[in-house]
């Protein structure tokens, strides 16, 4: 993994998540992908959320951690970031190439979602790299395994 360019931390200072300039994320805790509403909720004052045009939450990081999604997580995308086109919170390089994406708004890939109809659900991350999840940072359900 090379220096994180995107980190989000606790109040005291201590590491979540990050996301480096190979579009690798490092979470401290456990992700939910799929995660109902009530997941989706805050609980707190110390979390990071996304949400989207409609004030809908769509991604959440709590203060241990915890990650949870509305829609999936996308692993090791060849797919041109650049090019989705539907509203989302990019995570750039020093070069301006999309690392990381959270989408607000599900579209059509096959680049990127290989199951028929390749609908990719709102909410979802899309990394070029990989997701390493607190205690299991090699787990065998990572997509391209």
């Amino acid at each position: 993994m090379t220096v994180p360019i995107y980190t989000i931390k606790g109040s005291t200072g201590n590491h979540l998540v990050s996301i480096d300039s190979e579009g690798n994320l490092v979470m401290e805790g456990s992700l939910t992908e799929a995660a109902s509403a009530a997941q989706l909720d805050p609980t707190s004052g110390n979390e990071f959320m996304i949400r989207d045009s409609a004030a809908d939450e769509i991604f959440r990081s709590d203060s241990s951690g915890n990650m949870y999604i509305k829609g999936s997580l996308y692993e090791r995308v060849g797919a041109d970031l650049d090019a989705v086109t539907v509203q989302s919170l990019r995570v750039k390089d020093s070069t301006g190439d999309t690392v990381a994406l959270v989408n607000s708004q599900s579209f059509t890939n096959s680049g990127i979602e290989p199951t028929w109809p390749y609908t990719v659900p709102a909410g979802s991350v899309i990394l070029p790299g990989r997701a390493f999840v607190g205690a299991d940072p090699d787990r065998d359900s990572s997509q391209g395994v």
